[in-house]
């Protein structure tokens, strides 16, 4: 079936000549539906809009791309069917063929039918007979999670019936943001100039979405612990993120609640403006792993605020990984997957954010004692070799001094200073922060294994604080503190 709907984009294609992928028999896919937005320099530059369905990609020519204004409808005109390989392809179509030029994958993610407030990444059959039927109507209104474009939207064909507008629903994403200014592949960052002098390694398209085997949401998870590392480093093999010195958590979040664990399994006090931020996640079922953080009255993020938050005091959940999404098991995948899923998915707010990360160690030590940031944490990039043990992972982590990115460190002040803003926070961050060894003497001396045993080394290391880092280049992540 997939192969007849395919016999237009074959037939304007010499595949002797184009890089371009072939039709091919594909796996059966489970999980949520992909969508890709590929920019491409054809004889006019222009953003190919794809969306999964029936095991062929759906597309639509948008000449000047998509719009976060629902102002703003955008011409969208329809095209063949591409095959499902093609939603990973970036490089250079050549001269005389059909298409020639450059293109990249500009953003990708997942997507699902929204009509009704009614979300169906979880179903994957129900979801592809709603698109059928929207596209069979003439009015599609989905839903988009991507690293550039969220929130809801719908496609409404014209009277020519081959173009159709492309319309932003009124949602929290609506922005007057000019999205075109990102020019960067969320694959290979790469732009439509790099792809012509150097060649891009082709990622499989069935990594560019959430996939994994099917489960109910995990109820307990065991935490990694922290070994003790040396120095930070640059490695394409690894990424950094900043350590903000509060409280290691787990959010599970389903359609009827939001709970969050400490790394023990314990369910954590209540945190009633935060828990109804990520109720707002529009997902069947999601674990999220990341760091609750409160802020002294400068801004900066401080464990002593923590120990001492009140109901009243905005608390602000930064996420750092993805285990769960949508009734799947992602805790088998490589990080960096794991880690660009985590940027398509999650739907930020004011008090849930996405923790910052770059390759760049070595740059990030010194600025992030010029910030005032207790540290990183490393995280290896390579496909784990060895499943994890039921829901525990082996450990794989590490402490050193003061390792950090300057990217990091450098994005992370203007955000925190956004999210102080939005809670009420002051902006300043000139003040210095409690010192580490203040905060561990407030600590229970029953916590002295794993990472607490580093957080020990931190308040008493010569060198000062130290931060957590991690790696993952034998197992899969999940926890830290």
């Amino acid at each position: 079936m997939a192969k007849d709907k395919l016999a237009e984009y074959t037939a304007k294609r010499s595949f002797d000549a184009t890089p371009e992928p072939a039709p091919a028999p594909i796996a059966k896919r489970n999980g949520p539906l992909l969508f890709v937005i590929q920019q491409h320099a054809a004889r006019r530059l222009h953003y190919d809009l794809r969306l999964e369905c029936d095991g062929v990609l759906k597309s639509w020519a948008i000449p000047k791309g998509p719009a976060l204004d629902p102002s703003e409808k955008r011409l969208a005109a329809q095209t063949e069917d591409h095959p499902f390989d093609y939603a990973s392809f970036e490089g250079v179509i050549p001269a005389g063929q059909y298409g020639a030029g450059e293109m990249i994958v500009w953003d990708c993610g997942v997507y699902s039918p929204d009509e009704g407030n009614e979300y169906w990444f979880h179903d994957r059959e129900e979801a592809e007979r709603r698109v059928r039927a929207g596209l069979d109507k003439g009015k599609l209104g989905f839903f988009l999670r991507g690293e550039k474009v969220k929130g809801s939207f719908a496609l409404v064909r014209m009277a020519d019936r081959k173009n159709w507008l492309l319309i932003k629903h009124k949602d929290r994403f609506v922005a007057g943001t000019d999205l075109t200014a990102l020019e960067r592949s969320v694959l290979s960052a790469a732009t439509l100039d790099d792809v012509k002098a150097v060649p891009l390694e082709r990622l499989a398209a069935e990594r560019l979405a959430p996939c994994g085997p099917m489960e109910s949401i995990p109820t307990s998870l065991a935490p990694m612990h922290a070994e003790l590392g040396e120095a930070a480093f640059d490695h394409a093999d690894w990424m950094w993120e900043p350590k903000l010195d509060g409280y290691r958590a787990l959010a599970l979040i389903t359609e009827e609640r939001v709970t969050l664990k400490s790394r023990r399994g314990l369910e954590l006090g209540s945190f009633p403006r935060l828990e109804t931020e990520l109720a707002k996640q529009a997902v069947s079922s999601m674990v999220l792993d990341g760091e609750l953080v409160a802020f002294e009255p400068d801004g900066k993020p401080s464990f002593n605020a923590m120990q001492n938050v009140q109901p009243s005091t905005p608390v602000v959940f930064y996420c750092f990984d993805l285990l769960h999404f949508a009734g799947l098991n992602l805790r088998k995948a490589p990080y960096r997957d794991r880690r660009r899923w985590l940027a398509q998915c999650l739907l930020p707010s004011a008090l849930v954010q996405l923790v910052h990360a770059s390759e760049q160690g070595k740059a990030l030590q010194q600025a992030a004692r010029d910030s005032g940031l207790e540290g990183t944490r490393r995280a290896s990039t390579r496909r784990a070799s060895a499943p994890p043990r039921g829901s525990r992972l082996r450990r794989r982590r590490a402490a050193i001094s003061w390792s950090a990115a300057i990217h990091a460190a450098r994005a992370l002040a203007p955000r925190l200073a956004r999210c102080s803003s939005a809670t009420g926070m002051p902006r300043s961050c000139a003040t210095p922060r409690t010192s580490a060894r203040d905060s561990m003497t407030r600590r229970s001396p029953k916590r002295r294994s794993g990472s607490s045993r580093c957080a020990a080394i931190r308040a008493h290391s010569p060198r000062s604080r130290s931060c957590i880092v991690q790696q993952c280049g034998s197992s899969p992540r999940s926890w830290r503190r």
